[in-house]
């Protein structure tokens, strides 16, 4: 018995997920996909270091932005006394 209700979009996009599974080597087992694991690598490695070269490099543009702010300052006082003098 045909589908009441025929949906090409549906299917189109069905077509295209079998497709895009069987490339990636995505397997359907039971109802629930599971991925081989050698057709991917994990995010996990690598990314510890990753993040603390980022906070090392945040924490060094932290410590030139004080010193400009302190430069500044110091500039500004200066400026204040030989204007007061």
């Amino acid at each position: 018995m045909p589908y009441r209700f025929y949906d090409p979009h549906k299917e189109e996009m069905a077509d295209r997920e079998a497709r895009i599974k069987a490339e990636l080597g995505i397997k359907e087992e039971g109802g629930k996909d599971k991925v081989a694991p050698e057709t991917f690598k994990t995010s996990i490695k690598g990314s510890f270091r990753q993040g603390l070269s980022q906070g090392l490099f945040a924490q060094q543009q932290r410590r030139k932005s004080n010193i400009r702010v302190i430069v500044i300052l110091v500039l500004l006082a200066l400026l204040a006394f030989y204007m007061l003098k």
